[in-house]
This record gives C-alpha cells, sequence and structure tokens, in this order.
C-alpha cells in the first residue's frame, strides 16, 4: 500500500499547487489532487500543477473536484450534461498529464429527509460512458461512498455493477461509512474486485473528526484488513484543516501511520 496525502487536508491553508509541492517536500509517497474551484479545471492550470509536481516527483495517484461544482449535471440532461461534460473533459485532460490513476465520483447528492429510488439501469448506462470518458485519458472512474450522495449504502455498488456493461471500481471512505451510520467493513466486503483507492480521517463515538491516531479507530486492524482483502493501492490522509493547528501535524500524523504500514 503506498501511504499519501490529499490537497484537500490543507484546504484553506495553502492553495492547490503549494499544497501539492508541500506533500511532496515533506517526503509522501503520492498525493490526491483535490480541485475546488472553476478556475483550477480549466486546462491552463495543469502547467501550474506540473511544476509543483516536478520541482518535488510527487506521484499523483488521484483527482478529486468539488461535488456540488458540476458532477450532478453529469447524471442530467441538455444543456446542463453538455456544459458539466465540458468541465468533466478538461479536468480529465488534468489528470492525464498528472499521470493520476483515477478519478473520485460522488454523484448528485440527496436531499435529507427525502426518499430517492436510484434508477440503477441509467447509473449503470452513465457510469459506462463516464468510465470511457476516462478511460481514454488513462484514467479509471472510482465511485465513492458518501453519505450525502446515492452512494450512502452498501447495496450501492452491487446494483450498480449489475446494470453497468463496463467494470465499476470504488474509492472507499472511513469517515463517510461512519457518517452514513455503517461499519465501513459493509461497504468493504462488496468492494471486493472494484477497489482502488482509500480515504482516511479519524472519529469518535460521538462522530467528532480527528487526525489518524487521534480519534477512537483502530488503524492497526483496518491496515490488516487490507492486507487480507489483496489491496496494495493508494491510502490517503484526507481530513479537514479545523482537524489540526499546524502543519507540522500532519506530517507527524504521516510519518506515524507510515511505521505503521512498515509492519504490513
Amino acid at each position: 500500500m503506498h501511504l499519501g496525502i490529499s490537497t484537500a487536508s490543507l484546504h484553506g491553508r495553502l492553495n492547490t499547487e503549494d499544497a501539492l509541492k508541500w506533500i511532496g517536500d515533506m517526503g509522501a509517497s503520492c498525493a490526491e489532487v483535490f480541485l475546488s474551484s472553476h478556475s483550477e479545471y480549466k486546462r491552463d492550470f495543469l502547467k501550474v500543477l506540473l511544476k509543483a509536481q516536478n520541482n518535488t516527483n510527487i506521484k499523483v495517484s488521484s483527482v478529486h473536484t468539488l461535488n456540488t461544482h458540476f458532477e450532478a449535471q453529469l447524471f442530467s440532461s441538455g444543456r446542463q450534461f453538455d456544459d458539466a461534460l465540458a468541465i468533466f473533459d478538461s479536468v480529465l485532460e488534468i489528470a492525464e498529464g498528472l499521470k493520476a490513476q483515477n478519478y473520485v465520483m460522488h454523484g448528485p447528492g440527496i436531499i435529507k429527509y427525502m426518499k430517492y429510488n436510484t434508477d440503477y439501469t441509467f447509473y449503470g448506462e452513465r457510469t459506462a460512458f463516464l468510465s470511457e470518458l476516462c478511460g481514454r485519458r488513462g484514467v479509471k472512474l472510482t465511485w465513492e461512498n458518501v453519505h450525502w450522495a446515492h452512494y450512502n449504502h452498501p447495496d450501492f455498488i452491487t446494483r450498480l455493477a449489475q446494470k453497468c456493461p463496463c467494470p465499476v471500481y470504488t474509492t472507499l471512505d472511513i469517515k463517510q461509512a461512519m457518517q452514513s451510520g455503517t461499519d465501513y467493513m459493509e461497504y468493504l466486503q462488496p468492494m471486493q474486485g472494484h477497489l482502488q483507492n482509500v480515504h482516511i480521517c479519524d472519529y469518535d463515538h460521538e462522530g467528532m473528526l480527528y487526525m489518524p491516531l487521534k480519534g477512537e479507530f483502530d488503524f492497526d486492524s483496518f491496515f490488516d484488513r487490507l492486507v487480507s482483502f489483496g489491496y496494495q493501492g493508494p491510502v490517503i490522509i484526507e481530513v479537514y484543516n479545523k482537524c489540526y493547528t499546524e502543519l507540522k501535524e500532519l506530517e507527524a500524523c504521516y510519518k506515524k501511520l507510515s511505521e505503521m504500514l512498515e509492519g504490513k
């Protein structure tokens, strides 16, 4: 497994390109690039990221975007779909330029207290279409379990795979599993053969979020389970900047987790 950090963990502290450089300078084995503004979705922003990447030779394992900007419209139609698709294609060009392996997809959000019946046939067809676009760029489309989106229950990926004419890949987020009220193992088991990416954060029994190794989550057992699961991909530290005060705390967290993974 390869331990990395998402630039999202430095959101509000450093610009995306500076966060990528910091992660590389710190010595991380890989990074997830979180693009969070419309200016960052433009093709020209690739030059800025490549400069930061080349200065440290940090490997970019995945690209993530701010869901609310355009991902929901990728599952719409007409001009909404066309405009969202143009943004998506631009983001994929950036991912290709960074040699990223995965694109992390949230998909449309859902409104709390409203009942939704996911149209798995449509989602399967649209997933196949978007996956083909990703594949042309050497990138895998990975669905992330998210408590406020359609993938907020473990059965989603199984039912989607049944309706999708191409392989379906996933990103496991242990924090999001907790926030959906489900043990992460219930998400992990259906991901057999699908898992490409993992997001980690820590939390306690009340749902408060912390830096990894500062809450109540058992990371030692978690890493053992990933090993027994046969997973060999990236494990990305994705925390909110309110989880720590100084950057040295994030660096210390990375080093402790690295030591833990070395014994696996």
